[in-house]
């Protein structure tokens, strides 16, 4: 119960959004869109541009359990403050489970709050069997606060007596686990992501689904789609590891969970456990998406940088119960690196890092173009960015000049990611005859080859330090 004068502060709603084009997330979740006017985005494929777009498109309520996209775009657009990003919904209101509830509300000066958390409303009217049914924009007024409570004011034109009346409302309550909304709903709407080009013009080159990730069936739709989806295209799947008691709820439990569940593609980054930030609970792999983004943009929108030891704004680490997850980097090392999955590390005065720079191949696989994150998201980023470039080359004639023009223009590329420091020594793109046998070249078939080499991450800077007795000369002055 609420009696007297409630205040309370909103973030500014319009920031400054930076464009972090090599960290294009794709992202599927649930989201309040009952909240918002007009057609809902249901399983449907959105570009988010802004945080006013988020507003606009899913609503907003800071119920991060329930709305999974929520989380996501809280994080991307808020906290960190990169865009855009391509999502899809997969919550229909319209189709909650669960029974209906009838509840009366006063109107307190022509103002009524239903404080349920997860309700979508149904209808509103003067009594529980619903004699008259009022109508919206006609007798009242609907908005939703960021808890998610719907707003009921009175239209003083009308059907709705007085501002002291009593209404029913009728309403459905979402599950506070992901709206209910199970791991099937997610596999169907992950294809969506085939159509990000062709309706946006854009390449997705991260796929995210926090709070689905864990599940071993969404994994491998995620994973196959970053193999390749579009006809032609590829990206990186973000994952979570189970942090509950069914799952690993401490770091020792992690490498057998993720071989009994077949997480080791090197098509996808592995983390643990949760985090914090304040009250708010995050996936993991939400955080790192977010830093994907700010150190590729700091590099000039090239991947080559893991993201690993980079500062990330976190309060606390933690398992699905809630209990505190303290590591050592020793732990850290030793329980989650070493299998390939990445965490989150407390530096003291540093503060929290992401720490780890391996793919989910390792230790199964030492090919690095498998195993270094980095090695990955540059094979993906140059992959798609020739793509796009080459697009132009299609179906003209494959004579000398054309093959040369491609050549050229990759070798020129390429040569300044080195000397950017993008990649080491000297990249070399080839027309082989060895590639190129004539049946091939018959048939319309050209092969370009291209060799790159990304630099390492200094995972390990080994110092070696000893006693020189010789120095014990100098107490001597010069002297026998």
């Amino acid at each position: 119960m609420r009696h007297g004068v409630y205040s309370r502060e909103e973030p500014t709603s319009v920031i400054g959004v930076v464009e972090s084009a090599s960290a294009l997330p794709f992202v599927v979740g649930t989201a309040p869109v009952h909240t918002v006017p007009g057609d809902q985005s249901i399983n449907e494929l959105v570009k988010i541009s802004s945080w006013q777009d988020v507003l606009d498109t899913f609503g907003y309520v800071h119920d991060f359990g329930r709305y999974t996209l929520m989380e996501f775009l809280y994080c991307h657009f808020r906290v960190f403050g990169y865009g855009p990003v391509v999502a899809v919904n997969v919550f229909d209101p319209a189709t909650l489970a669960g029974p209906a509830v009838d509840e009366d509300v006063t109107l307190e000066a022509g103002v009524g709050t239903v404080e349920v958390a997860g309700l979508v409303l149904q209808s509103v009217t003067d009594d529980e069997i619903g004699t008259v049914t009022y109508v919206e924009g006609t007798d009242y007024t609907l908005s939703y606060d960021t808890d998610g409570y719907p707003i009921i004011t009175r239209i003083d034109t009308g059907a709705i007596p007085a501002d002291n009346s009593i209404i029913w409302v009728h309403y459905l309550a979402a599950a506070a686990d992901r709206c209910g909304v199970d791991a099937a709903a997610v596999v169907t709407a992950l294809a969506e992501i085939d159509d990000a080009f062709a309706q946006f013009g854009v390449v997705p080159s991260l796929i995210c689904a926090p709070g689905y990730s864990h599940d071993p069936a969404v994994n491998a739709v995620m994973v196959g789609y970053a193999e390749e989806f579009g006809g032609g295209w590829y990206a990186q799947a973000l994952c979570d590891v189970d942090c509950s008691g069914a799952g690993a709820d401490v770091s020792s439990e992690v490498a057998a969970w993720k071989a009994t569940n077949g997480f080791t593609s090197p098509h996808q980054d592995l983390c643990w456990p949760l985090v914090t930030i304040g009250d708010d609970v995050y996936h993991l792999s939400t955080i790192l998406a977010g830093v994907l983004a700010q150190v590729d943009h700091a590099n000039g929108d090239i991947p080559y940088v893991t993201g690993s030891n980079y500062a990330i704004p976190i309060s606390g680490a933690q398992d699905s119960a809630g209990n505190d997850i303290w590591l050592s980097d020793t732990v850290a090392n030793d329980d989650l690196n070493a299998f390939g999955v990445t965490t989150a590390l407390n530096f003291g005065t540093r503060g929290w890092v992401i720490w780890g720079n391996r793919t989910a191949a390792y230790p199964g696989s030492t090919d690095p173009k498998d195993v270094w994150r980095n090695y990955r998201r540059m094979l993906i980023w140059l992959k798609n960015t020739s793509r796009l470039t080459l697009n132009q080359k299609i179906d003209q004639p494959g004579n000398l000049r054309q093959i040369e023009s491609i050549v050229n223009s990759l070798n020129i590329y390429l040569n300044g990611l080195a000397a950017a420091g993008a990649l080491i020594g000297q990249p070399k793109v080839e027309f082989r005859r060895s590639d190129n046998p004539v049946t091939e070249l018959i048939d319309g078939r050209y092969t370009i080859r291209c060799s790159i080499t990304p630099p390492t991450p200094m995972e390990v800077i080994e110092e070696i330090w000893q006693i020189d007795v010789s120095q014990f000369d100098s107490l001597f002055g010069g002297t026998s």
